[in-house]
Formats: structure tokens, sequence, C-alpha cells
């Protein structure tokens, strides 16, 4: 969760605080997202459907810190960390249809607080318009591609 801190070094700093000596704070990030063209076939449906999500005034520092290792390392050490250091894990997922996408993807936090704001009509609807995008341009299974950062930070 630390990409919704407002205050990345507050946050960090509280996390080194309440560890116990040489206690180790292990915290993993969604990098920039990877643009597969299912996203933004899903995008394309979003954009239609639902309120943009509310941009939080001070979000900026904190997104642009931990989408990037350097930053992300940095951050802890200068919340009091004695040693830092940011993986980079590549992802592949595979999706056995687009029923297991879509339906995963209507919960996910980003989205999931906006399409709750349909009504149970409206919801559906968006929800069928997904698929059929999605299952226009891919019948069959659908392979997917993430990026995490992992920040492992020593007291």
């Amino acid at each position: 969760g630390l990409q919704f801190v407002p205050n990345l070094g507050q946050a960090l700093s509280e996390a080194r605080r309440v560890l116990r000596p040489g206690g180790v704070l292990a915290a993993s990030v969604p990098a920039a997202a990877v643009k597969d063209d299912v996203w933004s076939l899903i995008d394309s449906v979003v954009d239609r459907w639902l309120p943009a999500r509310p941009v939080v005034v001070d979000e900026g520092a904190t997104r642009a810190a931990v989408r990037d290792g350097n930053l992300f390392a940095e951050a802890a050490r200068g919340a009091g960390f004695g040693a830092a250091r940011v993986e980079s894990i590549d992802e592949v997922v595979v999706w056995q249809t687009a029923e297991q996408l879509v339906s995963t993807f209507m919960g996910w936090w980003d989205f999931a607080y906006r399409i709750e704001g349909l009504d149970a009509s409206r919801r559906d609807a968006f929800e069928d318009e997904a698929l059929d995008a999605v299952r226009a341009s891919h019948p069959g299974a659908i392979t997917t591609h993430g990026r995490t950062l992992v920040l492992v930070a020593s007291k």
C-alpha cells in the first residue's frame, strides 16, 4: 500500500520505527503498468462508463518514487534504513478466458470502487461490454505482463 501514502518518507520512517533492532521491511508495489493491448481495450470501456479516478493532491511524488527502483531505495535510506535495495520482478499471467480476466479486473482497487457506484443494470452492461471487447480480439487464452518492485530495507 505504499503507493497510496501521501508522504512516503514519513510512512517509511514509521515502518522503521516499529521494527525491532535488526528488523527487515519488505514491501512490494506495482511498477509502471505494462500496456498489453487487452488492457487498452478494457481502458476504452472504462473511459466510456466510469468516472475518472480522483487524483490525490500529493500522490504524484509518492507514485513516482515507488515506481523507480533507485528512488524507492533512496527514500528508504532517507527514512533511516541502514541498507535498502529494490528488486524488479517481471510477471506473466495467463488468463484462461476473457471472463476470468474481466471478473478479476472488476475487483481491482482502482476500478472496484468506481464500478460499485453504478447501479446493478449499468454494472452488468459495463461488464458485458468489457467482455465483448476482450473476446473480439482474444477468443482464447490471454497473456498479460506486469512488473512489481520489491523493497528490502534493514534497520
